[in-house]
């Protein structure tokens, strides 16, 4: 996070979206924003983009899960 780049907030960016439409865009995402900072939040648990962490909040608490890639 300290680092001097770009950074992205996605606030339920794909919320409306189907799963497949979903993944494709996560992907699209994921393959041109190379080098970004990607902060996104969502109540989807599939849809995550490949990255250093990622975190939940089960029942409020907050808990950090292994890189997905």
């Amino acid at each position: 996070m300290l680092a001097a780049r770009p950074v992205l907030v996605l606030d339920e960016a794909t919320s409306e979206l189907d799963p497949e439409t979903e993944k494709k865009v996560l992907e699209v995402i994921h393959g041109r924003l190379a080098g970004c900072t990607i902060i996104a939040v969502s109540h989807h648990p599939h849809a995550e983009l490949r990255g250093y962490a990622t975190f939940r909040l089960p029942e409020r608490c907050l808990d950090q899960e292994s890189p997905s890639t």
